[in-house]
């Protein structure tokens, strides 16, 4: 029992049953045992051959869908050269290309360049854009993560949050906040909150960094941890490592390679671009900038 409406609509059909088929060339010339299927729209699951529970709407959504099972896809062109089903693609050329499954693409061409990519959830206009064989990531919001393309295993959430670029193959980051880490291209392991959040960050990895605008001006640093509203370089080239810094603009006009300083307190050490420092304190060594191995403390204290 099918329900058929359309030009060539089932035309070859022989066994398949309890589908539901509207438009123009849903099935196109092939035959078909295919059942319980709802194809909506001009040659949405026009390909279909055996497969099986699947829904499309949309003109050519899931148009090769051939023995898929178990996929959705809403919109025009969502899924339409996907070859297998088990996804959920929702809005214009989601997810068009998939050949694997698992699979969670909303929002006009979310993961529209995603192909040999698993359990993956994409939800926002392009977010993961240029994502092709990149493997369990998520990306929430507008071109959330759209510059990766096979790094796995990142989370990105908020408007153009994650690498922004085409080709960035980094890892295992989590970018959350507006801009934040934005032009990535292979770094590993970062976690940065907070809007701007490490935006100038390329291939630094394992870094921890929580604020607005916070270490917006690290590049290449690796095993920072930066907490505070512009805490950590705010120009872009900075390429310390192993800097702990705790407080609103602590070291936030250092520059350089400022590395393995302790600076906690409001502004502590913030032009300092030397080495080896341990700063505490409300405007500690607030006016210095190449001390090295110095030993700080106290409010507005200085070397």
């Amino acid at each position: 029992s099918n329900i058929m409406m359309g030009c060539a609509v089932g035309a070859c059909n022989l066994t398949g049953g309890s589908n539901i088929y509207f438009g123009s060339s849903s099935t196109g010339n092939q035959g078909t045992t295919a059942h319980v299927n709802i194809f909506l729209g001009g040659s949405a699951g026009r390909c279909i051959t055996t497969g099986r529970h699947n829904i499309a709407i949309g003109s050519n959504a899931y148009r090769d869908i051939g023995s898929g099972e178990y996929g959705i896809a809403i919109g025009d062109c969502a899924g339409k050269c996907s070859t297998i089903g088990g996804n959920v693609l929702i809005g214009r050329a989601a997810g068009c290309v998939l050949t694997q499954n698992h699979n969670t693409m909303i929002g006009d061409t979310a993961g529209i360049k995603s192909k040999e990519t698993c359990g993956s959830t994409f939800v926002g206009m392009y977010a993961g854009g240029c994502n092709t064989t990149g493997n369990r990531n998520t990306y929430l919001g507008c071109r959330a993560g759209v510059g990766n393309t096979t790094g796995g295993h990142n989370i990105n959430i908020g408007a153009m949050s994650g690498p922004q670029v085409c080709g960035s193959t980094g890892e295992a980051n989590i970018f959350m906040g507006r801009y934040s880490g934005r032009v990535l291209t292979f770094g590993h392991c970062n976690i940065a909150l907070g809007y701007q959040a490490a935006n100038c960050i390329t291939s630094g990895c394992r870094n921890i960094i929580f604020g607005r605008n916070a270490a917006q001006g690290l590049t290449t640093g690796n095993s920072n941890f930066y907490a505070g509203n512009h805490a950590g370089p705010t120009t872009c080239g900075h390429t310390g490592s192993h800097n702990i810094v705790l407080g609103d603009n602590a070291m936030r006009c250092s520059t350089g390679s400022a590395s393995c300083n302790i600076a906690m307190g409001l502004d502590a050490g913030s032009d300092i671009t030397g080495n080896y420092n341990v700063i505490l304190g409300c405007g500690a060594a607030l006016d210095s900038t190449s001390l090295n191995h110095g030993i700080i403390i106290g409010c507005e204290a200085s070397p």
